[in-house]
């Protein structure tokens, strides 16, 4: 059986327990589970290699007017 960490319950000013943050949240839980099982896991923060700068690029950027 699976560990379930319960969670507290969320209500809305009238008092009936707010459905729409707990379906979002059962989203994005299973999102993220989804991903672990394919073997992705969490995104990560940096790129694993730096993104591929075109030569035209390093040669326009010195005359940029930023």
């Amino acid at each position: 059986m699976p560990k379930v960490t319960p969670t507290p319950i969320r209500y809305r000013p009238d008092g009936s327990i707010d459905t729409a943050w707990h379906m979002q949240v059962g989203r994005h839980m299973r999102s993220l589970k989804a991903h672990e099982l394919m073997g992705r896991g969490r995104p990560r923060k940096t790129p694993s290699k730096p993104a591929y700068i075109h030569w035209l690029t390093l040669l326009l950027r010195p005359l940029s007017l930023h």
